[in-house]
C-alpha cells in the first residue's frame, strides 16, 4: 500500500477537523499541520509531500505564491485549496498558479479524504459551487 504524505497550512481548528478525518486513513500520513506558511516552506524544500492542503486565510496573500513555490520545488506535489468563501478572482489566480482543486470546506469536511486521493492522482477537483461560477465564466 502507498502511503501519501500531506501536510496542511491553516487555523488550528481547520486543522483539527482535518485530521479528525485523515487519521483513521492507514494510506494517508500527516506530515505536516502548521499555521506558519514558512514551515510549510521548509518543509516543502526539505522533502517530498503527495498533497498540501492550503487553507484560504483572511488578510494572507500568499497562497499563489505558496502554490508557484511548491510547483517549483516540488513539481509532483499537488496543492488542494480549502476556502471558506467564494472569490472568483482567487480561484481563477490560484488554479492558474498550478493548484489541482479549490474546495468549499464550510459546513463540512466530508468528501476530503476522496478529494485528498483524487487530487494526488492527478485528477482535478472543485466543490459543486466554484464549479458553477467558473462555467459561467465560459
Amino acid at each position: 500500500m502507498d502511503i501519501l504524505r500531506i501536510a496542511i497550512l491553516g487555523q488550528t481548528t481547520t486543522i483539527q477537523r482535518l485530521s479528525e478525518r485523515i487519521q483513521p486513513h492507514e494510506d494517508l500520513e500527516l506530515s505536516l499541520t502548521t499555521e506558519d506558511p514558512e514551515a510549510l516552506y521548509k518543509a516543502t524544500a526539505q522533502s517530498s509531500l503527495e498533497v498540501v492542503l492550503l487553507e484560504v486565510l483572511p488578510n494572507c496573500p500568499y497562497t499563489v505564491e505558496l502554490i508557484r513555490f511548491i510547483q517549483s520545488r516540488q513539481s509532483a506535489t499537488k496543492c488542494l485549496i480549502l476556502a471558506h468563501h467564494l472569490d472568483i478572482a482567487h480561484v481563477v489566480q490560484t488554479l492558474v498558479a498550478g493548484a489541482m482543486g479549490y474546495l468549499l470546506i464550510e459546513p463540512d469536511l466530508d468528501d476530503v479524504v476522496s478529494c485528498i486521493r483524487l487530487v494526488s492522482s492527478g485528477k482535478f477537483i472543485c466543490s459543486a459551487e466554484v464549479t458553477s461560477l467558473l462555467t459561467a465564466l465560459n
